[in-house]
């Protein structure tokens, strides 16, 4: 059985699994509303559908949970298209002791950076807003020139040469 290999790679692999199977569309629909997942690994082959639409709907949602899609055979125009909807990685059924640790080590390692990058965007955009917030409410004039040309004046600067806008400067 394909779900009892893959707990007993995952879990050799140093993984502690907690699988929900979901046999069709349905069931995955279903699942996908009111479960929180990790990673998702999907056969290309469903009684009702295949991997690369559940893939497509997860991404239509805009989801960005890792997915991995398994299959029993290798088809390049298969693994293509897979990638290019936005699956992590693809793994043929034949090689999944080999493949399926590294494929979900990889997706979970990418969850990990973006969260991180979406961390440092978050402290930059608040660090920016105290800047801004600091150099708008100075009443110390201040400008940035680049290439001899005003980019920036705060409203101190603004009053201090009797001046509406940051436009009415370089008129």
């Amino acid at each position: 059985d394909d779900v009892e290999l893959t707990l007993a790679i995952l879990r050799r692999s140093g993984f502690d699994p907690h699988l929900i199977v979901a046999r069709d569309q349905t069931e995955f629909e279903v699942a996908f509303q009111s479960e929180r997942f990790d990673v998702i690994l999907s056969d290309y082959f469903l009684p009702d559908t295949n991997g690369l639409a559940i893939l497509q709907q997860i991404r239509k949602e805009g989801s960005l949970l890792p997915f991995i899609l398994v299959t029993g055979e290798g088809r390049e125009d298969i693994a293509d298209e897979a990638v290019s909807l936005g699956a992590d990685d693809y793994v043929i059924k034949q090689y999944l002791r080999q493949q399926l640790p590294k494929a979900v080590k990889n997706a979970l390692a990418r969850v990990e950076r973006e969260k991180e990058r979406q961390q440092l965007l978050q402290a930059l955009q608040e660090s920016e807003s105290r800047y801004r917030s600091l150099v708008e409410s100075t009443p110390e004039g201040i400008i940035v020139v680049q290439k001899n040309r005003l980019v920036f004046a705060n409203p101190a600067f603004l009053h201090m040469v009797q001046l509406p806008t940051l436009e009415a400067v370089a008129a």
